[in-house]
């Protein structure tokens, strides 16, 4: 608990008890202690300015030796003091109180200031001789590197194959417009796309005259289930403009079906490369 006061209830009989008064005890404090006091501010109210203990109470009072005598800011200068409380103010006056440092503001200790007794400063030592650096370690050897680790074999393909079926794709150029009949010729490369990204072109197919053209088959005789790529693929060389309607009609021999996929209709600038194409669906629930 904090200390506020320096009050103790009385004991019951006068054993034990001093005959000094608190002004008294305060003013032996000041001269055990050896310090100078200067005139200091009143710390309490029922201590005269004019008072003779004045200089005193105030310096033991600024010092933590003494609390005051109540919670009303009074020292009771008047009222006696007993051994205990004496101890208290010595205990606080020795700074070996926790809550008290050490008084100490003595102007010279045997005879010589604080500024004689520190000394002037002297000057600094030499550096230290620079130390001899360690020599350079040798590098390691170079691991000899592994050998590459055998390649794993071959996953199974992602495309079902329709092993019992085959494809068959028949493309047909049902018009070649153009500005100048035979004075020029047009290219095409049929091609078809499997499911697992395989492309396969048939010959170059060249024709001249407005009218209907048949292009080159294309066979899959081991035909996937999933999506199929079909169209051509031409770069008009000529300085005409062309209009181009391709049809494509899948053949299956699953179920000797025959299927028209729509037909795509484009033109083509002089100098222009276009490719044409569209798709087909084949599989399980899907083959026409």
């Amino acid at each position: 608990m904090p200390r506020t006061t320096d009050h103790r209830p009385p004991r019951s009989t006068a054993a034990g008890r001093l005959t000094f008064g608190a002004a008294t005890v305060a003013g032996l404090l000041l001269c055990a202690s050896s310090v100078s006091a200067a005139v200091a501010v009143q710390a309490f109210g029922d201590v005269p300015e004019e008072s003779v203990h004045a200089d005193a109470i105030a310096w033991a009072a600024a010092n933590g030796i003494t609390l005051g005598c109540d919670d009303a800011g009074n020292f009771c200068p008047t009222d006696e003091v007993t051994r205990a409380q004496v101890a208290s103010f010595l205990h606080r006056l020795s700074g070996a109180d926790p809550d008290t440092g050490p008084i100490v503001d003595a102007a010279t200790v045997g005879g010589l200031t604080p500024t004689e007794l520190a000394g002037e400063q002297g000057a600094s030592g030499l550096p230290g001789p620079q130390g001899i650096p360690g020599s350079t370690g040798l590098p390691g050897e170079q691991g000899v590197p592994g050998s590459p680790g055998l390649q794993g074999e071959q996953g199974p393909s992602p495309f079902v194959s329709d092993a019992d079926g085959a494809l068959s794709f028949e493309m047909v150029i049902d018009s070649g417009n153009y500005w100048n009949p035979g004075g020029s010729t047009l290219t095409v490369i049929p091609f078809v796309v499997r499911p697992d990204g395989t492309m396969v072109e048939a010959d170059p197919v060249a024709f001249t005259l407005y009218g209907q053209v048949a292009l080159a088959t294309i066979v899959d005789d081991d035909p996937q289930f999933g999506a199929y790529v079909l169209g051509f693929g031409s770069t008009n060389t000529t300085p005409d403009y062309w209009q181009v309607t391709s049809r494509f009609i899948v053949h299956a021999t699953r179920d000797a079906s025959a299927t028209a996929v729509d037909p795509i209709t484009r033109g083509m600038l002089p100098g222009e490369t276009v490719q044409l194409s569209t798709t087909f669906a084949y599989g399980p629930g899907l083959v026409p």
